[in-house]
């Protein structure tokens, strides 16, 4: 299975994910996970959001319940 399909199939609509928390449940290397987000994220797949805290560090949520 390839990574974003295994990203993808971990996420649930409407939670929230920090790519370290995907990285934990589908045991795929962050920074892997951080780059399929990215790409997701261009595709219009899944939506991010920044948060204000010290390192700037963003949330994923998917869109998948809405594509279809």
């Amino acid at each position: 299975m390839s990574y974003i399909n295994t990203i993808m199939t971990a996420m649930r609509p409407k939670c929230v994910y920090r790519p370290a928390d995907l990285a934990e449940s589908t045991h795929i290397p962050v920074k892997d996970v951080s780059r399929c987000l990215k790409m997701l994220e261009k595709g219009g797949m899944v939506e991010s959001t920044n948060t204000e805290e010290y390192r700037r560090k963003k949330l994923y949520t998917t869109k998948q319940k809405s594509l279809f």
